[in-house]
C-alpha cells in the first residue's frame, strides 16, 4: 500500500467541492498511485457546515449585487442557490468514483475518549475541547496500520508539539504510535495541502520544458498569460492576503482595492498534472508593483505625512484620510490551467502573495 494523505477540516477551507487547484493534484496524484488519499468520515460530517457558510457568503454578495442592480432600474431574476442539499451526496459520490478511501469512525469507546479528555491528552485541551480532533487521530492511528500516514492539518495546537513546531508531532500522540507498535515518524504532520505538494508532489518536466520555452517563444502566448496574472493581481484583497500598505504596521490602514498594476518579470516555476484530460497546472510566480487605494484614521495619517511614506491622499479629513499608494512591491504566485493540445490558458487562480521587500 501507498503512504496515505489524511486532511483535516480545515485543509478544505476555500475548496469544499475540491476542484482547485492543491486537491486536483492531491486528487491526481491518488489517481497513479503515489499515494492513497483518505478522508475521515468525521471530516466529511463537518464538510456540509463548512460548504454552506462559503455558499451563504457568495449569496449575500450576490444579493447586494441585485439590489445595485435594480437600483439602476434593471430587472434582473433572482439568482436561486439551491446546491447546499446536493453537497454531500455529490462530493461523496465524486470521492467514489476516484476510490478515494473514506476512513469510518474510529472503534475507540466512549470511556476511552473520556479518560483523555479529563487528563486532557493531546488531541483534547482543556475544558474537554478536543473530540472532533480525537476522534481525527484515533482515525489516523487506524490507518497507520497499513502505512505510513501525512496527516494534513493547520491546527498545531491540537496536533504538533507547539505551535513553533507545527510539523512536530506532539509527545503524546507520538506515546500512542509507540503504543500501537510503529515508529514516532510512522505519522508526519504538514500544515497545509501546499507543502505536501511541494514537498511529495514531482513536477512534469516535459510540461514544464514546454512551458518555459513557449513563454520565451510565444508572443501572443505570452501576452495573454501576463494578462491573465495581470488580473489576478488586480483582484487582490489584503483582507486575505498578506500585502501591507507601508512598511511599518505603525500605520493602521485599511486595504479598499488594487487600483493599478505595473507588472514586472513573470517566470514559470512548477507543471503538475491534474488527472482532468490534456490539462496541467502551472505555477506562475510574478513581481509587481501595485497602486492601493486606502483609508486611514487621523493619527495613521499623520504618520504617514510625518514619514514621507510613498502614498497620496485624495482626502484628508480630521478624523480619517484617503489615498493611495505609489507602488507596493509584491510577489505572488498564481496557479494558471494549461491544455497541453491546444495550449489555452484558464483564468488564475491564487496561491499565495505576499510583499517583496528587503
Amino acid at each position: 500500500m501507498a503512504p496515505i494523505v489524511v486532511p483535516d477540516t480545515n485543509a478544505f477551507y476555500g475548496d469544499p467541492m475540491m476542484r482547485q487547484r492543491n486537491f486536483r493534484i492531491v486528487l491526481a496524484e491518488h489517481d497513479k498511485g503515489n499515494f492513497v488519499l483518505a478522508i475521515p468520515e468525521v471530516v466529511l460530517g463537518e464538510l456540509p457546515k463548512l460548504f454552506r457558510e462559503q455558499l451563504e457568503s457568495a449569496r449575500a454578495k450576490i444579493t447586494s449585487g441585485l439590489a445595485g442592480v435594480r437600483a439602476l432600474g434593471v430587472e434582473v431574476d433572482d439568482v436561486t442557490l439551491d446546491a447546499q442539499s446536493k453537497y454531500s451526496p455529490d462530493l461523496r459520490a465524486n470521492l467514489k468514483k476516484r476510490q478515494v478511501v473514506i476512513a469510518p469512525l474510529p472503534k475507540v469507546t466512549v470511556e476511552e475518549l473520556y479518560e483523555q479528555a479529563i487528563v486532557e491528552r493531546r488531541p483534547f485541551q482543556s475544558k474537554g475541547r478536543g473530540f472532533k480532533d480525537a476522534l481525527i487521530w484515533c482515525t489516523v492511528r487506524e490507518l497507520a496500520a497499513d502505512d505510513e500516514v501525512i496527516l494534513i492539518t493547520n491546527n498545531s495546537s491540537d496536533f504538533a508539539e507547539s505551535p513553533k513546531t507545527p510539523t512536530v508531532l506532539h509527545h503524546d500522540l507520538r506515546e500512542d504510535l509507540a503504543a500501537d507498535g510503529h515508529r514516532a515518524d510512522r505519522v508526519k504532520l504538514l500544515a497545509s495541502i501546499e507543502d505536501f505538494i511541494a514537498e511529495h508532489v514531482t513536477s512534469s518536466a516535459v510540461h514544464l520544458d514546454d512551458a518555459r520555452h513557449r513563454l520565451a517563444t510565444d508572443v501572443v502566448w505570452a501576452s495573454e498569460l501576463r494578462e491573465l496574472v495581470r488580473k489576478g493581481l488586480m483582484e487582490l484583497s489584503t483582507g486575505r492576503d498578506p500585502v501591507t500598505i507601508i512598511r511599518s504596521e505603525n500605520a493602521s490602514v485599511d486595504f479598499n482595492y488594487v487600483d493599478a498594476v505595473d507588472l514586472g518579470d513573470i517566470a514559470i516555476l512548477e507543471a503538475y498534472e491534474t488527472g482532468d484530460d490534456d490539462l496541467v497546472s502551472l505555477e506562475v510566480v510574478a513581481h509587481a508593483e501595485l497602486q492601493i487605494n486606502f483609508t486611514a484614521d487621523a493619527i495613521a495619517a499623520e504618520w504617514l505625512v510625518a514619514e514621507r511614506a510613498d502614498v497620496e491622499f485624495d482626502l484628508f479629513e480630521e478624523t480619517f484620510a484617503q489615498g493611495h499608494t505609489l507602488g507596493n512591491p509584491v510577489v505572488a504566485h498564481f496557479a494558471v490551467d494549461c491544455n497541453v493540445v491546444t495550449h489555452e490558458l484558464s483564468e488564475p487562480e491564487k496561491i499565495y502573495v505576499e510583499d517583496d521587500r528587503e
